[in-house]
């Protein structure tokens, strides 16, 4: 084991630089037209989503709520609607998508909410429970939903794990064509105490950039998470923004600091503006790229229980403190 992940991390420092070298036109159809020219100039391909700046939450740690308490909490709080886990522990089973996803649908619609993210345990095309989702997610009209991760298999290279994540998410992105719902990658930060385990791909950025460039499909694209981001480069999140921005389909925002700990430095998730994401050089460069994309909306922190119910005042604080920092994206 030792030696298989003393080569696999060999191999990722060799193939680091190389890797992420601006490709030019003789890249030769990994990309269309317009898009590398974009690329070329330094900027993106002006997505503009008809959901732009509308804020959803994230609800894994409000799954005690039923689904007409969550409406009512979301339209008392100012969401514009939600980001619902659908997988395995989360607010509805995969297996009871057909009977659960409608009823959840129906009452956000009844408080003038929509359902505009489910976040999956979906990572394979040929698994039966995926076109169950997708289909279902699809016939309500949802359009987004964020994809399991991938993990990088240790006994290979870099580019073989590359050209693994590859296939697997070049089969999606037709299924997700056909279902005409948008498959998002959320890079992921690395958890050091699974570090041997489970190596987070996407966590880089630019190994998820060389993906989807690869596929260059409008169907799999980018759930640009500006927390992780941080947590694995604090200030040169940038330049993995600047790769995945023609990619990029929706944004996932949530804000930390770091905390001393027994074994060392740990992450602690704090209110929006408190931590260190720097929101305001954020929403600057996507203001600048014309990037007009939907937010999925995480606290990390304590909101409430089932036995005190949802802490309104703290949930509110949080979004309002994030509503006035993205002024500078949507003015």
């Amino acid at each position: 084991m030792k030696s298989s992940r003393r080569k696999f991390l060999a191999h990722s420092m060799a193939l680091t630089l190389p890797m992420i070298a601006p490709f030019s036109p003789e890249d030769n159809g990994l990309i269309q037209a317009d898009l590398l020219a974009e690329l070329k100039q330094g900027m993106s391909n002006n997505r503009i989503d008809k959901d732009a700046f509308k804020i959803s939450l994230f609800t894994k740690h409000v799954q005690w709520l039923d689904f007409t308490s969550l409406a009512k909490l979301l339209k008392e709080t100012g969401f514009d609607g939600v980001d619902l886990p659908v997988r395995k522990g989360g607010h509805i089973l995969p297996e009871n998508v057909e009977r659960d996803l409608p009823l959840a649908m129906a009452a956000m619609k009844k408080e003038g909410l929509d359902i505009h993210f489910i976040s999956t345990d979906i990572q394979d095309a040929d698994d039966p429970l995926t076109e169950r989702v997708l289909k279902t997610a699809s016939s309500l009209g949802i359009k987004h939903y964020r994809m399991h991760y991938y993990y990088y298999d240790q006994t290979l290279s870099i580019d073989q794990n590359l050209k693994v994540f590859e296939q697997k998410m070049k089969k999606l992105a037709a299924l997700n064509k056909r279902y005409k719902i948008i498959g998002e990658y959320q890079n992921h930060s690395q958890d050091q105490s699974t570090f041997f385990d489970k190596t987070y791909f996407g966590a880089t950025l630019w190994d998820l950039y060389l993906v989807l460039r690869k596929i260059n499909s409008p169907w799999l694209c980018s759930q640009f998470d500006i927390g992780h981001a941080t947590v694995e480069s604090y200030r040169s999140w940038v330049v993995g923004l600047e790769l995945l921005a023609p990619f990029m389909s929706s944004l996932h925002v949530k804000d930390f600091s770091y905390q001393k700990q027994e074994k060392g430095w740990e992450v602690k998730m704090e209110q929006m503006g408190d931590g260190m994401v720097n929101y305001p050089l954020l929403f600057e460069i996507l203001k600048k790229k014309k990037i007009q994309v939907p937010i999925t909306f995480y606290y990390g922190y304590d909101i409430g229980d089932a036995a005190i119910g949802p802490d309104i005042i703290s949930i509110k604080n949080g979004l309002e403190s994030f509503k006035k920092m993205l002024k500078v994206w949507t003015s």
